[in-house]
C-alpha cells in the first residue's frame, strides 16, 4: 500500500533546533544553538516558487489508494473497502506560459474488502476493463474539460467508483497545485494561506444510465504553506489543504425510468508534499468525512449512511507500475 509520510527526522531535528535555540528565561540559548537557528532562519523566511515546472517528455508514476470505512451511527467501523490504481504521466507538451498537457494512462485497477476495523482483507477483484484507460489532461484546464470518455466502462457501481478515482487523482492532488484552480503562485512563504479559486465551484460527475444527474459544489477550499520536510530524496514544502462542508447530490437509477436521490455532505483535510526544486508531488493525502441521506421505502424514514475515506497518493517507480499488485500487498 502507499507509503505514508509523517514528521521526518529532518523535520524533528529542525523543530528541536528552534525550540532549543529559543531557550528559557533561566536557560538562555547557547552560542551554538543560536548559530543553528541563524542557519535555519533563511530557509524559514525566504520565498519559494511552488508552481509545477514541467519538461516535455518527462514521465512519472503514481499510486492512488483509497480506503472507504463504512461507519455506524456511533462512529464504529462496520467494514472497509479499498480501491486502488496506478497511473503513468507523460508530459506531451509545455506551452510558453508553463501550461502542460500530459497523457495519463491507468493500470493495476483493483479493489478488496474487509470486515470491521481490523478484519483481514479478502482477495483483490481486478478491473481488467479499466486497464490502459487513458486521456489527455492539463491541471490548468477548467472543470468542464475533465469529462473523459468512459463509454467502455460497464454500467456498474464498481465502474462509477473507478470513474471517481480518476477524478480524485486530479481534483485534489493536481488542481490545488495549479494556478487556475489553486492559485499556487500565492503560496510563497511559510505561513501563506490562500482560498483557492475552486471555492464555490459547481460541477457534475454523471455516469448514465447509472447516475444520470448530479450536482457537486466545492466550498471553503483553502491551502496553507505550513512548513518544510524531506521526502522523496529532496527538500519539500508541506501544504495543508482543507475544504467543506460541501453539499451535493447524486441521482441513482433504481429501475426503468426511476431514480433515487442521495443527498451528501462532505468535508476533508490533508497534506501535500511538493518538491522545492520543481513543484512535483511526492505524496498527498486527506481524510474525508461523508454523511449521506437517501429515501427509503417509507419517505418519512430516510436511510442515513456515514463514511470516512482515507486517500493516499505516492510516487512509485516504473518497476512498481509494471509489476502490478497481488493479494500480499499491504
Amino acid at each position: 500500500m502507499s507509503k505514508r509520510y509523517g514528521l521526518t527526522a529532518t523535520s524533528i531535528i529542525a523543530l528541536a533546533s528552534v525550540m532549543f535555540a529559543q531557550g528559557t528565561k533561566t536557560n538562555p540559548p547557547s552560542p551554538s544553538s543560536a548559530s543553528s537557528l541563524a542557519k535555519l532562519k533563511p530557509s524559514l523566511t525566504q520565498t519559494y516558487d511552488l508552481k509545477p515546472k514541467y519538461k516535455q517528455g518527462e514521465v512519472c508514476y503514481q499510486r492512488l489508494v483509497i480506503v472507504y470505512h463504512a461507519l455506524d451511527s456511533a462512529g464504529h467501523i462496520v467494514n472497509r473497502n479499498e480501491v486502488r490504481g496506478d497511473l503513468e504521466r507523460r508530459v506531451e507538451s509545455v506551452l510558453p506560459d508553463g501550461k502542460a498537457y500530459e497523457q495519463i494512462r491507468w493500470k493495476n485497477w483493483a479493489s478488496r474488502s474487509a470486515p470491521g476495523a481490523t478484519g483481514a482483507y479478502g482477495p483483490y477483484q481486478f478491473y481488467d476493463w479499466a486497464e490502459g484507460f487513458s486521456y489527455r489532461f492539463s491541471a490548468e484546464d477548467p472543470h468542464d474539460k475533465f469529462h473523459w470518455n468512459y463509454e467502455k466502462f460497464p454500467k456498474t457501481m464498481q465502474a462509477y467508483l473507478v470513474l471517481m478515482h480518476t477524478v480524485d487523482a486530479h481534483f485534489e492532488f493536481d488542481y490545488l497545485r495549479s494556478s487556475y484552480h489553486g492559485a499556487i503562485e500565492k503560496l510563497r512563504r511559510i505561513g501563506d494561506e490562500v482560498e483557492a479559486p475552486d471555492s464555490h465551484q459547481r460541477f457534475t460527475i454523471n455516469f448514465p444510465p447509472l447516475v444520470p444527474n448530479s450536482h457537486l459544489d466545492k466550498t471553503n477550499v483553502y491551502t496553507e504553506f505550513i512548513g518544510l520536510t524531506y521526502a522523496g530524496g529532496e527538500p519539500c514544502a508541506i501544504l495543508a489543504h482543507r475544504q467543506g462542508p460541501g453539499d451535493f447530490w447524486l441521482d441513482f437509477a433504481v429501475g426503468p425510468g426511476q431514480t433515487r436521490r442521495s443527498e451528501i455532505t462532505s468535508s476533508f483535510a490533508g497534506n501535500l508534499y511538493v518538491r522545492l526544486s520543481n513543484g512535483t508531488l511526492v505524496h498527498g493525502d486527506f481524510v474525508e468525512w461523508v454523511f449521506s441521506k437517501m429515501p427509503g421505502p417509507d419517505p418519512n424514514k430516510p436511510n442515513h449512511q456515514y463514511m470516512r475515506g482515507d486517500y493516499n497518493i505516492d510516487e512509485i517507480s516504473r518497476e512498481e507500475y509494471l509489476k502490478g499488485i497481488s493479494d500480499a500487498a499491504k
